[in-house]
């Protein structure tokens, strides 16, 4: 029996809490697992092919424009990677490169490329959906994640297309949804909105402290998997 279990909701509401409190449940009983994102080949290929200039911190101020620059070196280095995440199957990596470019405003220096200054969320967004989700297929980045142990973690559940495609590739899911009424909404692209459609199993409502909400969640997922019989 494999068993997916997804953690959706709005960014900063708490998804990625919900997956580490079910990692620590899991290895306290010792069992097998693997953790996955539907975002991770984007970030993977994106941390190899540029640099953030003006900031350290890569991924947790993706809201925060910098200036990008892609070196001759990364963009050699990058192409094994584009083909091992299927984009090949969009256009070839050359047409990639010049869409990216282009894209982005990068303008030609000594060692490679710099950007206008973006908000790092465009490139994820440019990749996943303009590239993966549009060229190729709506379930692109479900259909490359492997399953190979009997229960899978998934901490960013956006759409319905991606739930499908796993839910056909398991015996069971369970969908937990964490939501905030005192955290800000950010700002939203098109794949995002999508969360609201989606359909959950549990609603965890992240109002108070973070031990709080953590004990909410080990709660609600030890009740899950006492029920399905995982003891």
């Amino acid at each position: 029996m494999t068993l997916a279990i997804f953690a959706c909701g709005f960014a900063g509401h708490g998804k990625d809490t919900i997956c580490d409190v079910i990692e620590q449940f899991l290895n306290e009983r010792n069992k097998s697992y693997t953790r996955e994102s539907f975002a991770g080949r984007i970030k993977l290929l994106v941390s190899s092919l540029v640099k953030f200039h003006d900031s350290n911190d890569t991924y947790n101020q993706k809201n925060k424009k910098v200036n990008l620059h892609m070196s001759f070196e990364s963009i050699s280095e990058t192409e094994e990677i584009f083909y091992q995440i299927g984009l090949d199957m969009a256009c070839s990596y050359d047409k990639f490169i010049s869409m990216f470019k282009t894209q982005f405003g990068f303008m030609r220096t000594r060692t490679g490329y710099v950007s206008k200054s973006i908000a790092p969320r465009k490139l994820y967004q440019f990749i996943g959906d303009d590239i993966g989700r549009n060229m190729i297929n709506d379930q692109h980045w479900a259909k490359i994640i492997p399953i190979t142990e009997p229960i899978i973690i998934i901490s960013d559940l956006r759409r319905v297309s991606e739930l499908t495609n796993i839910r056909k590739r398991v015996s069971k899911t369970i969908v937990f949804r964490a939501h905030s009424d005192v955290r800000p909404l950010p700002e939203m692209h098109d794949s995002e909105k999508e969360v609201l459609s989606l359909p959950y199993d549990e609603l965890i409502i992240n109002n108070g402290t973070l031990s709080e909400f953590r004990e909410k969640v080990r709660c609600q997922f030890e009740k899950h998997y006492v029920a399905n019989c995982y003891v």
